[in-house]
């Protein structure tokens, strides 16, 4: 069930649902160990928002141990790609056919169930730290002669803000050059629509590769020059910069040693 936490002043915690959601009650309350007052769970509310939520889903989600998680769902249409060839190009990526990686830090997909040919397609992504597991799960769909994915990844840990990671667990399994995303072999068309994912910044799927130091040059000095004898006594700065910090008022005698 989507919603807000909140701590209440008498220590309970409250549990907003938004109206639109559902209008039967704004508020479910959970005990808490604190306050006095304790108010006690409405568990034919709770229920029944559970059910109400469920009925009005969007994509099937693959589930999280984790009760409080960042996740995103979202619908992916290709106009002009079959499903299957829609699905052939997640798993070259995933597979890492003609050397496509993750732009995204490197992480590394695993498909879990399913094929090109399925209605129905599982995956996990671990970061490429190895620290953190997200899994995924995609529904596609034909959609006149293009294909229509119902998409959903989510953390397996306790999290709430995720940097848009898990958005970027779906969207780099299909973007293309429209967003400046490498492809394996087909260059995919789509569009996207959001179901329940705030953090979507495309800017943080591909992450630009920083380029790699070069060798400081050599330094060349004057011939017979003692290294040892230049800095065996201290020396003084001969003019300064005044800048912000160090304005000329405070260019006291600076020297080094």
């Amino acid at each position: 069930v989507e919603g807000n936490f909140s701590l209440q002043r008498n220590g309970a915690v409250a549990f907003r649902i938004p109206r639109h959601r559902f209008p039967l009650s704004n508020f479910i309350y959970f005990p808490t160990e604190r306050g006095r007052e304790i108010h006690k769970p409405n568990v034919a509310m709770m229920l029944a928002a559970t059910l109400f939520a469920t009925a009005f889903a969007g994509p099937s989600c693959p589930g999280s141990k984790a009760f409080i998680h960042a996740k995103c769902s979202l619908t992916a249409t290709f106009p002009s790609n079959t499903c299957e060839e829609v699905a052939t190009e997640m798993i070259a990526r995933i597979n890492g056919e003609n050397s496509w990686a993750d732009p995204h830090n490197g992480g590394v997909y695993t498909l879990t169930s399913g094929g090109a040919s399925s209605a129905v397609l599982t995956t996990q992504r671990v970061t490429g730290n190895n620290k953190y597991t997200d899994l995924q799960k995609w529904t596609l769909n034909k959609e006149g002669n293009g294909c229509q994915v119902q998409a959903c990844s989510e953390s397996q840990v306790t999290s709430v803000i995720d940097y848009s990671t898990n958005y970027c667990d779906l969207h780099n399994l299909y973007c293309g050059t429209q967003d400046g995303c490498p492809v394996a072999h087909s260059d995919l068309k789509y569009t996207e629509n959001f179901n329940s994912c705030s953090q979507n910044d495309k800017s943080k799927c591909v992450v630009k590769t920083a380029p790699a130091p070069q060798e400081c040059k050599k330094v060349e000095v004057q011939q017979d020059f003692d290294l040892e004898k230049y800095i065996a006594q201290k020396w003084y700065i001969q003019q300064q910069q005044e800048v912000s910090y160090l304005p000329a008022s405070q260019n006291y005698c600076v020297s080094a040693q």
